[in-house]
């Protein structure tokens, strides 16, 4: 309830304030807008000035040019040297007439153009002038009509030009007289409602002021019956507040976990169950007590740990040892933080302590058992090291051996064929001809084999390859596949790859003679090749609109031999793929396909960095030696 009251207080002479300051607050900025306008409106009256000073400037000048006018037509006519001197004086004073007004219509590009124009013809008139007072000198005599007549054209430009110069002044001059005449009502009318309107305001925040005034008494009055009402609440709340304690200290007493709390002079003043528990202790005995007395052997790192909780420190250990007094070995993980008094000050430190001796021992055992596992894994990867060896030697052997009966059956079939063709029954010619596909087939098989096993013994060598040029390689190499063929190309950005140039060659020749291969029955072949990207990797494809296979054989499709189409259809040794998943895997990329039958397919493959950064380990390393 005192509160509430407090709070009426407040706002009533927030409110107070509010309604002055809005007053000073208007005031002052009327004063400001005041200011303004009365500046403008001097600037205004300065300008309008100025567009008078510009016209009696012309009609200094225009009286000049006249006289100039007058005095060489007068001497010309008459021969009186008398008219001599007007002339003289409006030549001597044209020219700082002429500069003067340049200088006033130096704010307007229109007038700087017409007084540069009035310094010519003016200069103009001048020059018959001149020309007409030298005729008169010379013959003696009034010079012929053409002189008076090009001085008087002379005359009229320059009157003519002066006239537009004032009429444009004159103008300016009733517009800035208007915006002149503007600016000081506008003045006016702001000065009047900003008056008014501060007065008002200032009426208005002393009579609410002098309203709270009398209301602020009556809630003093009430105040201090609150006050009353508080001192009892302090009293319950105080009670209330040493309950808490007391059940603080009992849940410090009786927590799980080791805690003790010390003074400054690591004296205990109070400790949980858990800790007298831990460490053989008597609650009788401890309290009050030195930690030094208690533990007089205690090591110096941990004293040099509480003495930095004393400075501010919270220190913690995650696994230490420590020896009872009965020769066992415990391990322990503590903590220890300052407490800080209702000063701010350090009063003493809090210590919490856990016994991990299980845990450390339960670490121990599967540090032994990892320990027992990679001497296992080791033996394994060297034993299955030697397999792979053996097994690539032996691929490789036997498809060096196979090359020769190979060659020697394809050979005597021929010469059968070349010597004995005429007397060779039909059947005859038509088994050995199968006999000499075979061994070419058989051959094909060798060489894709011998090409398997070179990928898995061979050593990566990396440079930086631009993917476009060895696409276009390949295309140039399968020529002759498409030659009667209408094959579309389409070749996007590939970008860069740091890969061995020769390997990743052989995944695009065998990726795109695939596509070539599955989209023979196209009337137009689409073959398309790209890049995109894959969680922030470059992810390349090889894609076309062949027969295309359907996704439930796709787990069989990088397996050595595996085919999906029937030899009959589709020539194939099934290994090329299986090639094109060694090299992928061995720059640590990835190979998957996407495909529906008779919709084409698409190839899609990554080249990572795995064994590139020597990440990989020796039993992934001989695995891809198979």
């Amino acid at each position: 309830m005192e509160q509430h009251y407090l709070t009426i207080w407040s706002r009533l002479r927030h409110r107070s304030w509010i309604g002055i300051t809005l007053g000073v607050v208007l005031t002052g900025l009327s004063f400001v807008v005041s200011l303004r306008s009365m500046r403008q409106s001097s600037a205004d009256d300065d300008w309008v000035a100025h567009t008078h000073t510009v016209g009696t400037a012309l009609e200094t000048t225009l009286a000049h040019v006249t006289a100039i006018e007058t005095g060489a037509r007068g001497y010309a006519a008459a021969g009186d040297e008398s008219f001599l001197e007007s002339y003289g004086n409006g030549t001597h004073a044209i020219g700082g007439d002429l500069d003067a007004l340049s200088s006033l219509t130096a704010d307007n590009p229109t007038q700087q153009e017409r007084v540069a124009r009035l310094r010519m013809q003016i200069k103009a008139r001048l020059a018959i002038a001149d020309a007409t007072i030298s005729q008169r000198e010379k013959t003696g005599v009034v010079p012929a009509p053409q002189f008076f007549l090009k001085g008087q054209r002379r005359m009229n430009a320059v009157q003519a030009t002066i006239a537009e110069m004032k009429a444009q002044e004159a103008a300016k001059l009733e517009q800035r007289q208007l915006t002149a005449f503007s600016t000081r009502r506008r003045t006016e009318v702001l000065m009047l409602a900003s008056a008014l309107a501060g007065l008002t305001l200032m009426i208005v925040a002393g009579t609410i002021t002098a309203r709270e005034v009398k209301r602020s008494s009556v809630l003093l009055d009430q105040i201090q019956l609150l006050n009353a009402d508080l001192e009892r609440g302090v009293e319950q709340r105080t009670a209330e507040l040493q309950e808490s304690q007391q059940r603080l200290h009992l849940f410090v007493e009786h927590a799980p976990a080791a805690l003790a709390m010390f003074d400054r002079d690591m004296n205990y003043i109070q400790v949980s169950r858990r800790w007298l528990t831990d460490y053989s202790l008597e609650d009788r005995i401890v309290r009050g007590a030195s930690h030094y007395e208690v533990f007089p052997e205690m090591p110096a790192q941990w004293r040099d740990a509480h003495r930095r909780g004393l400075e501010g420190e919270v220190l913690r250990g995650e696994s230490d040892r420590l020896e009872r007094d009965d020769g066992t070995e415990q391990w322990i993980r503590w903590e220890t933080r300052p407490w800080y008094d209702s000063g701010g000050e350090i009063g003493g430190i809090v210590i919490f302590t856990e016994n991990i001796t299980e845990r450390k021992r339960a670490e121990d055992e599967v540090r032994r058992l990892n320990g027992e596992l990679e001497q296992r894994v080791a033996q394994r990867t060297a034993q299955l090291e030697a397999a792979n060896k053996e097994l690539g030697a032996f691929t490789y052997s036997v498809s060096h051996d196979l090359r020769a009966p190979l060659r020697h059956i394809s050979g005597f079939s021929r010469i059968l064929l070349d010597d004995f063709e005429a007397t060779l029954p039909p059947d005859a010619k038509h088994h050995l001809q199968r006999i000499d596909e075979g061994t070419r087939r058989m051959g094909q098989l060798v060489d894709e084999l011998l090409t398997l096993a070179q990928v898995g013994r061979r050593e990566l060598t990396l440079q930086v390859v631009g993917l476009r040029s060895l696409v276009d390689e390949v295309i140039a190499d399968l020529k002759p596949e498409t030659a009667e063929r209408n094959v579309e190309w389409k070749i996007g950005d590939l970008g860069y790859a740091d890969c061995d140039a020769g390997l990743v060659k052989q995944v695009f020749h065998n990726l795109l003679f695939n596509a070539v291969k599955f989209t023979r029955p196209r009337q137009q072949a689409i073959i398309e090749i790209g890049q995109t990207e894959r969680e922030g990797r470059p992810l390349f494809y090889v894609r076309d609109n062949g027969v295309g296979f359907s996704m439930k054989y796709a787990d069989k499709l990088f397996g050595v031999f595996q085919r999906l189409h029937r030899a009959e259809d589709f020539e194939g040794t099934g290994v090329g793929l299986a090639t094109v998943q060694r090299i992928v895997q061995k720059h640590g990329g990835q190979i998957w396909t996407e495909a529906e039958l008779d919709r084409g397919a698409t190839f899609y493959f990554t080249l990572g960095s795995a064994e590139i950064n020597g990440s990989k380990t020796k039993a992934a390393h001989a695995g891809e030696n198979l």
